[in-house]
């Protein structure tokens, strides 16, 4: 089971969801005097200077639900501005959706009937047109993905739907079920509270080497207009769906090995050099393989299994002296190793969590985490960073709920994982949790996160205030770094 110091992510600090007047998590860039006008014309738009977007830009609708419309017009030199309450709808097949009004955004689609139908939306005479497809709720994304190998045995499978349940739904013994090679595994499964997700924690590691089955019964798990989940994806409500992935194996190797350091993120009092830290235990997942690390930050495991396999580092556990409430934190790391040779992993390097920094969530009422004082006075850019976390929202995979949370920098030079090539961030940021018994590893839901609007470090520019940028995860299932912004 993954117990994880360090978790959600390591978040680029340039970018903020939720941040007043800051910078938006997206694919998009708007100008700054976005909404000005948008009667200004261009030579590469229509002649009225205007093209209009649909929000969202394929909707998806559930049959006998609805779904908010959004209309955006454009203008490349004035910006965007919101016409949903302007503009006129027709519909390719009304028996399948209609566009009425209705919603916060003035308009929404309701679906009808199963099929697809072209909606146009109208500003005088600029028009645009989507394709809105009408479904029964069904399974939009697992992970682990049906087909992944090398899975980590500490994973939780996650299973996010296309519409959320009906309001009171609940998870049953008989609505799920995990095998490993034929073999019942123990499992909990927790629906979120915008019941869209659906998790399946595991109280002990997954076996190694096996073909493990995640089966989801959709019969009993209703939408909010009554109809069953289409798990099995055959376009009729209800049925089976399997999610079928492979675990990596552990049966260690003789005469394979892997070797490294670990490191202190932050360097030494004399500014110069790495600080090696002694007694950091590096564990393999899923078995008894564990070895600390020396004096000088160097740990060497063997025997260990060939090919890819996760680990553990627990920086807690480091014995260099260190301020009094401080720690290192404990990490997730994917290594690959060669079988019969000693395969060398590099620097590792723990971020010093400051003093100060877990702050306790509250059950009851949403929590402003920001960063310890000792560190806005230390890097006064950091001003504004915090993290909301809505009431009673952490929790751990035992289901414990509660617990504290915390922000802190890290250099983006000396990270636990280092950035992809060719990502240069001004900084980055760890959000770090505690709990009385488990570490909390899970938000009920995305958490709105502000970060500061720092210079590029190649361009010395700031984005501007409506831009949109990616924001870069750690995710410490598949041991790399990805987008988790839209």
């Amino acid at each position: 089971m993954r117990k994880l110091a360090l978790i959600g992510f390591l978040a680029s600090g340039i970018v903020g969801i939720g941040c007043d007047d800051a910078p938006t998590v997206g694919p998009r860039s708007q100008a700054p005097d976005a909404g000005a006008g948008i009667d200004e014309p261009l030579p590469d738009v229509p002649s009225s200077g205007v093209y209009l977007l649909v929000e969202p830009e394929l909707p998806r609708v559930l049959r006998g639900g609805t779904q908010p419309l959004r209309v955006i017009a454009r203008n490349r030199v004035t910006g965007d501005t919101d016409v949903s309450a302007m503009v006129s709808w027709s519909t390719s097949a009304p028996d399948v959706a209609e566009v009425a009004m209705g919603g916060a955004t003035g308009f929404e689609v309701h679906g009808r009937a199963i099929g697809d139908t072209e909606l146009t939306a109208r500003l005088g005479d600029v028009t645009t047109t989507v394709l809105v497809q009408v479904s029964h709720n069904g399974i939009a994304q697992t992970s682990p993905a049906t087909g992944e190998a090398d899975v980590g045995v500490g994973r939780e499978t996650i299973v996010r739907l296309a519409f959320p349940l009906g309001e009171g739904a609940t998870l049953g013994p008989e609505d799920i079920q995990v095998t490993a090679e034929g073999d019942r595994v123990a499992h909990r499964a927790v629906l979120s509270r915008d019941r869209r997700t659906i998790t399946v924690f595991y109280p002990t590691y997954l076996p190694g080497s096996a073909r493990v089955r995640v089966s989801l019964v959709g019969d009993r798990l209703l939408d909010g207009a009554g109809g069953a989940l289409d798990a099995d994806g055959d376009g009729e409500p209800g049925g089976t769906g399997a999610i079928e992935f492979s675990t990596v194996q552990l049966t260690a190797v003789e005469g394979t090995s892997v070797s490294g350091r670990v490191f202190a993120s932050e360097l030494s009092a004399a500014g110069a050099t790495s600080t090696p830290l002694a007694g950091v235990r590096v564990s393999v997942d899923g078995t008894a393989l564990q070895a600390a690390t020396d004096a000088m930050g160097n740990f060497h495991l063997e025997p260990v299994p060939a090919g890819r396999f996760f680990v553990h580092i627990d920086g807690r556990a480091a014995q260099n002296g260190k301020p009094t409430g401080a720690y290192y934190p404990l990490v997730a790391k994917m290594w690959t190793s060669v079988a019969g040779r000693d395969t060398g992993v590099g620097d590792v390097y723990l971020p010093l969590i400051p003093a100060g920094t877990l702050q306790a969530v509250s059950a009851t009422a949403e929590t402003i985490i920001a960063p310890a004082p000792s560190v806005l006075a230390a890097n006064p850019a950091l001003e504004g960073t915090s993290l909301t976390v809505p009431p009673d929202a952490l929790y751990a995979d035992t289901g414990e709920r509660g617990g504290q949370v915390g922000l802190a920098p890290v250099p983006p030079d000396r990270l636990p994982q280092p950035l992809p090539v060719g990502l240069d961030l001004p900084v980055v940021i760890t959000i770090q949790t505690s709990g009385s018994a488990a570490p909390p590893t899970n938000f009920e839901a995305p958490v709105p996160v502000c970060f500061p609007n720092l210079p590029d470090r190649r361009t010395g520019q700031v984005l501007a205030p409506g831009a949109k940028a990616a924001l870069w995860s750690f995710n410490h299932d598949l041991g790399d770094w990805e987008i988790a912004g839209p």
